[in-house]
């Protein structure tokens, strides 16, 4: 589906004229933007504007709906890519090809390397294109941590099995998912520990796309969690998004809690997933 020219300059100039909203395809695509908070309607006089008011969601809503083509008609990759295509470098949905990657990892070996280096200096460091250089064992977990304090809090100190946790850094990358999904062997369990809100589901199930067996930690106290510490703030801006599935089982618990709650929670107030959440998930 062809991207509209009013749908373009709301884009790039953050208002358009309701005049440029002529078919009722048009029609229905605003309605749409409306209802969702993303836009209003601006009047003075006897001149009417659509006025942008949510940014972000208004480039995800974009993208969603009108996708880039999957075989591009030049052979320009990452940022050079949406030059050729939408004539600017971060206008599209993949804008770096090579992404940091940063984790931590726990191991009942005090000699492994990148245990010793996550221990020394906090974390260890790849480009996504050396994520191969790992060398996972044959037993190890994955843990992907939404949020820079959670990630940087995280301590494993008598630990039993390989954990390997990962930083996501809010909405990850679709390149850092895709080199997760090249670490070989892959992880017995993979485990997503993020805010408790729309956007953290929808990360999440990004992740489970990629590893389809990937479970959300729930902890056992989470709905007095809700009770105590619930902020209406973390989704009252936000909405189920298109492309959330809203009922999928794994998500269907915290999807409960929010709308029982009408708040979501931030996972900075939510204790680490134990070693115990993860073989009790293989």
């Amino acid at each position: 589906m062809k991207q509209p020219k009013w749908i373009t300059h709301l884009l790039e100039q953050g208002r358009v004229a309701h005049s440029q909203v002529t078919s009722a395809a048009a029609t229905r695509l605003l309605d749409e933007l409306i209802s969702l908070d993303i836009v209003r309607i601006q009047t003075h006089r006897s001149r009417r504007r659509v006025v942008l008011q949510e940014a972000t969601q208004f480039q995800r809503w974009v993208s969603l709906k009108f996708p880039l083509p999957q075989t591009p008609p030049t052979q320009q990759v990452g940022r050079s890519r949406n030059i050729a295509l939408r004539g600017a470098s971060k206008s599209g949905p993949a804008t770096h090809t090579i992404q940091p990657l940063l984790l931590k990892w726990f191991d009942p070996n005090p000699n492994c390397l990148w245990a010793k280096q996550s221990l020394k200096q906090g974390l260890v460091g790849f480009t996504s294109d050396k994520i191969n250089t790992l060398n996972a064992p044959r037993c190890w977990h994955l843990l992907t941590v939404e949020n820079w304090e959670s990630f940087y809090s995280l301590t494993y100190p008598k630990i039993k099995t390989v954990i390997v946790a990962v930083y996501l850094g809010g909405n990850v990358s679709e390149v850092v998912l895709q080199a997760l999904k090249q670490i070989k062997p892959s992880p017995l369990t993979a485990l997503h520990f993020g805010d408790y809100d729309w956007a953290g589901l929808a990360i999440f199930q990004r992740l489970q796309a990629v590893f389809p067996a990937a479970k959300l930690y729930i902890p056992l106290q989470i709905e007095a969690l809700f009770q105590g510490y619930g902020q209406r703030n973390l989704v009252e801006k936000q909405f189920a998004t298109a492309n959330l599935d809203l009922t999928n089982p794994a998500c269907r618990p915290i999807i409960d809690l929010i709308r029982q709650y009408n708040a979501g929670l931030e996972q900075e107030i939510v204790p680490q997933p134990t070693e115990a959440d993860f073989v009790k998930r293989h």
